[in-house]
């Protein structure tokens, strides 16, 4: 059974449990909706990832700059 889990396409595995808490870190900052497809889809979680991560650790180190 875990050989069969290694050949399926990665796009289509479930999130890591890394990629979800960050996602709902994000989602919390910026005040979006992870998309339901990306909870459950690596690939779809890796776009929403793509899309907003950058712009989360830049409000992130705004906010740090602004506290100094």
């Amino acid at each position: 059974m875990e050989r069969i889990a290694e050949l399926v396409d990665s796009d289509i595995k479930p999130p890591t449990a890394k990629q979800l808490i960050y996602a709902i870190a994000i989602a919390r900052f910026l005040d979006v909706s992870v998309p339901g497809e990306a909870l459950r889809f690596r690939g779809a979680m890796f776009d929403f990832l793509q899309r907003f991560a950058p712009l989360y650790q830049e409000r992130i180190q705004r906010s740090r700059s602004e506290e100094e």
